[in-house]
C-alpha cells in the first residue's frame, strides 16, 4: 500500500471517530432534555482584573476608574460613580429605617394590651415617673409595674429608686433586688365588690375588716341597714376631709369627716391620694401627703376617666382639668399658669412608703390560707335588709 493510500485510511479513520463522538454527543443530550435536565449557559467573560488608581486622561477635570460589572471591566466616570454609590446608599439606608419602624410598630401593638392590664390592676396605686416612662409602686415598693411600653431589650436592666436597686424582668416589671419581697402583707381590695371575696379560704391576700371602703351613706348619717357590706368606723385612713372644715364653715357636731387642716400656701396645687380614692383605704393615714376625696384620679391627671360610667367617683370640671381635655390630643399637655403641684410624680420616693405608724405591715407567709374567721363578710339572718341597701352587690 502506497503513501496516499495509508492517509487517506487515516483520515476516514478520523472521519468516522468524529462521527461517533458527534452522535454519542447528541445522544447524551437528548437524554438530559428527556430526564429535565439543562446545561446552564456560561456567558464567556474577559480575566477580572480591577485597577482602582484614577485613569489621566485629556478630558479636563474628569477622572475614570477601571470597574468590574457583569459586562466584564469598564471604565467609570469617578463623579457618576460616587453619585450612584451614594444613591444606594441612602435606600439602604431609607429600608433599614422602614424596617425597624415596622419591627417597633409590632413591639408596641403587642406591649398595648399588657400595659391596659396593668392600668386597670394599679389603678389604686402610686405612680411614679422613671426617665420618661410611667410606673405603679406595688406591694410596697417591691415592684415598679410599667404603665408604658418599655424600651426594646430592656431587659435585665437595673435602676436605683428610693436608694433601692430593681432590676427589670422579662415581662417589663422592675423587681426589688435583694430580699424577698413575700414579707409585705398584700390587703384584698376591691372597689367594685366591697367586702366580699369570691376565692373563700383560698384566697392569699389579708381580709382586714378595717381596710373596707367607708360607707358615704354613713358618712352623711343617712345609712340604716344593720347588714351595710361597707365600713362604719371611719378613721384616718378611708374617711375623706371635710371641705366645710377647710373653709371654716363646718358646723355639724356629728360630722364624720376627716377635720384636717389646708394646706398654708395657697399658690400649691395638691393632688388626690390615688390609694384612697380608688381603693379606698390609704396606709399613710394623716401623714399622707395629697389630698383625700372621692374624685378621680385619672380624671384630674389626664382629664379623660378609663372607667367611663362605670366609674364612681367624682369628676368636677376645673380650669385645669379643662385646659386637660382641651389639650388632651398632644403629646405633651402644657398648662397655662399652672401651679406647682404635689403629687407622686414630685414628692420624694420615701413620703409614698410612709405608713402612719411609721413602720411597715409584715406577715410570715402570704401564701398560707386565711383563717375562715378573718373574712369580712359576717351575715346576720336578715338577709331582706341587705338587699334594700343601696351598696348591695348580688354575687
Amino acid at each position: 500500500m502506497s503513501d496516499p493510500e495509508e492517509l487517506k485510511a487515516k483520515y476516514a479513520e478520523i472521519a468516522w471517530l468524529k462521527k461517533q463522538i458527534e452522535e454519542k454527543k447528541a445522544a447524551r443530550g437528548r437524554r438530559n432534555d428527556k430526564n429535565g435536565i439543562s446545561k446552564p449557559h456560561r456567558k464567556q467573560f474577559p480575566t477580572p482584573h480591577i485597577n482602582l488608581k484614577p485613569l489621566k486622561v485629556d478630558s479636563g477635570d474628569n477622572k475614570y476608574i477601571s470597574s468590574t460589572t457583569s459586562r466584564g471591566m469598564t471604565l467609570v466616570n469617578t463623579n457618576i460613580l460616587e453619585r450612584e454609590q451614594k444613591s444606594q446608599l441612602q435606600k439602604a439606608e431609607a429600608a433599614r429605617k422602614l424596617q425597624i419602624e415596622a419591627q417597633e410598630k409590632k413591639r408596641q401593638r403587642k406591649w398595648k394590651p399588657r400595659i391596659d392590664k396593668n392600668r386597670t390592676k394599679t389603678d389604686h396605686c402610686d405612680r411614679i415617673a422613671i426617665s420618661d416612662q410611667i410606673f405603679a409602686v406595688c406591694g410596697g415598693g417591691n415592684k415598679l409595674v410599667p404603665l408604658s411600653i418599655p424600651p426594646a431589650d430592656s431587659e435585665g436592666e437595673i435602676i436605683v429608686w428610693n436608694s433601692t436597686k430593681y432590676i427589670r424582668k422579662k415581662n417589663g416589671t422592675f423587681r426589688r433586688m435583694g430580699k424577698s419581697a413575700d414579707m409585705v402583707v398584700f390587703h384584698y381590695t376591691s372597689h367594685s365588690n366591697p367586702g366580699i371575696c369570691k376565692k373563700s379560704s383560698h384566697c392569699k391576700y389579708l381580709h382586714d375588716p378595717s381596710h373596707i371602703r367607708v360607707c358615704r351613706q354613713y358618712l352623711q348619717n343617712k345609712c340604716t341597714n344593720t347588714n351595710c357590706l361597707l365600713n362604719h368606723e371611719p378613721d384616718e385612713h378611708n374617711t375623706p376631709i371635710c371641705k366645710y372644715y377647710q373653709q371654716g364653715s363646718c358646723t355639724s357636731a356629728s360630722c364624720h369627716y376627716l377635720h384636717r387642716e389646708k394646706p398654708q400656701d395657697p399658690e400649691v396645687y395638691v393632688c388626690l391620694c390615688r390609694p384612697f380614692s380608688v381603693g379606698g383605704w390609704c396606709p399613710r393615714g394623716l401623714k399622707c401627703p395629697f389630698r383625700h376625696d372621692l374624685e378621680c384620679p385619672d380624671f384630674e391627671e389626664s382629664g379623660t376617666c378609663p372607667r367611663g360610667f362605670s366609674c364612681f367617683l367624682a369628676h368636677p370640671v376645673t380650669k385645669r382639668t379643662q385646659q386637660l381635655m382641651a389639650t388632651k390630643t398632644d403629646d405633651e399637655v402644657v398648662i397655662d399658669d399652672e401651679k406647682p403641684t404635689i403629687s407622686s410624680f414630685t414628692v420624694d420616693p420615701s413620703q409614698l412608703l410612709i405608713t402612719s405608724s411609721g413602720v411597715y405591715d409584715m406577715y410570715v407567709d402570704e401564701k398560707e390560707p386565711r383563717q375562715d374567721n378573718e373574712f369580712m363578710i359576717n351575715l346576720e339572718s336578715d338577709s331582706d335588709d341587705l338587699e334594700d341597701n343601696n351598696d348591695y352587690v348580688s354575687v
